[in-house]
C-alpha cells in the first residue's frame, strides 16, 4: 500500500491517468523516474496509427518526497525512425519478459525507474530501483534523449 499511494501520489501531481485499465488501440509506453532529491519526470510514448507522439512532464517536487505541482509539460511529434529505435531498445531490453519488480532492490537514496507498456489489450510494468547498466536503463534513457530535459551530470541521471 505504500508503494500504491506513493505512486498515485506522483501521477496525480502530474497529472496522469493509470494505464493498466486502458483498452487502448494504440501501443503505449509511459516511463516514470522518481529521483529521491529530483524533480519526478513522466515521459509517455505512442503510436496512433501512423503517427508518432512524445509526451513528458515534470513537477517541481522531488520523487522521494513530495511531489510539488506540474511545472512543465511537453509534447511533439517523433519520427517512425524514432520509434523504431525506442522499440528495438524495448525488445533488447527483454521488457515484455522481464519481472516486475525484482526481489532484491530498493535502497534509501536513489531512484525508480517505471515503464509500463500497453499493446492493444495487453499491460505490463517493470520497476527497477536505480538501473544503472542495464538494457533497461538504455531503453529509458533513449526516452529522456527525445526530450528537451537537462542533466548537470550523471548524478542527476541516477
Amino acid at each position: 500500500t505504500f508503494i500504491n499511494k506513493w505512486y498515485s501520489k506522483m501521477f496525480f501531481a502530474l497529472n496522469v491517468s493509470l494505464l493498466f485499465n486502458k483498452k487502448e488501440k494504440n501501443i503505449l509506453f509511459r516511463f516514470t523516474m522518481l529521483r529521491t532529491f529530483n524533480n519526478p519526470i513522466i515521459i509517455r510514448i505512442e503510436r496512433k496509427d501512423n503517427k508518432y507522439k512524445l509526451i513528458w512532464k515534470k513537477s517541481n517536487g522531488a520523487g522521494g518526497y513530495e511531489p510539488g505541482i506540474l511545472s512543465l509539460n511537453k509534447e511533439k511529434e517523433i519520427t517512425e525512425k524514432e520509434w523504431r529505435k525506442f522499440i528495438e531498445l524495448v525488445n533488447k531490453s527483454e521488457f515484455w519478459n522481464l519481472q516486475t519488480v525484482e526481489k532484491e532492490s530498493g535502497g534509501c537514496d536513489g531512484s525508480v525507474w517505471i515503464l509500463e507498456g500497453t499493446s492493444y489489450d495487453y499491460y505490463h510494468v517493470v520497476s527497477r530501483w536505480t538501473p544503472r547498466g542495464s538494457e533497461f536503463y538504455n531503453c529509458c534513457d533513449y526516452l529522456i534523449s527525445l526530450t528537451n530535459l537537462k542533466f548537470n551530470d550523471m548524478d542527476e541521471k541516477y
